[in-house]
């Protein structure tokens, strides 16, 4: 990258509750810290959310960068793994040489 490119990306995500493994989720998530799985009781798991992600990448110098992200969800049914909403916001610079 160039000092002065910049990139803008934005995800909408939709996954059902038994759509894929909890283990296998590397999208948005519901902030399943505790690793629960949707099937145990009482536990909220990694799947049954729709969320948005947006992502924008701007190149300060050649070799500094600062990448940020912000990403949210919510539940689709809240029967399974119950009403929980989840966010996050990530900023980060990368210099490389």
């Amino acid at each position: 990258m160039k000092e002065g490119d910049w990139s803008f990306e934005v995800q909408y995500q939709f996954v059902r509750a038994f759509a894929i493994p909890d283990k296998d989720v590397s999208g948005i998530g519901r902030g399943n810290v505790l690793k629960d799985s949707v099937t145990a009781p009482g536990a909220r798991g990694n799947t049954n959310y729709k969320g948005w992600r947006f992502e924008g990448f701007y190149a300060l110098t050649d070799d500094l960068t600062i990448d940020s992200i912000f990403e949210f969800s919510q539940a689709i049914k809240n029967k399974i793994g119950g009403s929980h909403h989840y966010s996050k916001f990530e900023l980060e610079t990368i210099y490389a040489f």
